[in-house]
């Protein structure tokens, strides 16, 4: 960002100006997503938006960052306060809770991710979160099956996650609401780390 908002309604007007950006994300029209089409959207100059954000990939950055974080506590929280007594619960609340991407507009997720793929730092801050969450959740999948197999090398949660990551990816690029069920994340995951901790 060029400047931080300070103030209640610099937030607001940030605040607006990323909505704007969701929702036009959330279009699957990636042509649309223009500093010129975000102000619009939101209601703002185009002159308001570059006083916070010098070009459209800085708004994605932004959003992109802002969502890893909430994306990291709200999972993290969900797996340590989570009163599943069984993996099949508790893999069911976390990929649940992974599907509320960008509000639950997965067609912006999609769309986001899409215009990162030549960002290798953005990419690399997004998966090592997913390993960090990842290496929570089978910490807990142990606690919860004891005769599992475990803990996994840091390689073997890295891999997990990238199968896991390519898989859902493939299937969203088929389905024309780029969107994948939690039965279909759910049954994948659970596939990976049991082939994982074989």
């Amino acid at each position: 960002m060029r400047k931080f908002p300070q103030q209640t309604r610099s937030t607001d007007t940030v605040n607006t100006i990323c909505e704007a950006a969701i929702q036009l994300l959330n279009t699957n029209q990636a042509p649309a997503f223009t500093t010129n089409h975000i102000a619009e959207r939101a209601g703002v100059s185009v002159g308001t938006l570059y006083r916070y954000f010098p070009d459209k990939m800085a708004i994605l950055r932004y959003l992109v960052r802002r969502e890893i974080d909430h994306m990291r506590s709200h999972a993290l929280k969900i797996i340590s306060d989570s009163d599943a007594t069984d993996t099949d619960t508790l893999l069911q609340e976390i990929i649940a809770f992974s599907n509320h991407k960008f509000g639950g507009r997965e067609i912006a997720a999609f769309q986001a991710k899409r215009l990162i793929e030549n960002d290798p730092l953005l990419l690399n801050e997004i998966r090592n979160v997913r390993i960090e969450v990842v290496k929570k959740l089978e910490e807990r999948l142990l606690e919860l099956t004891p005769t599992r197999k475990g803990p996994m090398s840091d390689a073997a949660l890295a891999a997990s996650v990238d199968a896991f990551i390519a898989a859902t990816e493939t299937l969203a690029g088929h389905n024309p609401t780029k969107t994948v069920d939690i039965a279909q994340k759910k049954q994948l995951l659970s596939s990976i780390l049991d082939a994982m901790t074989r």
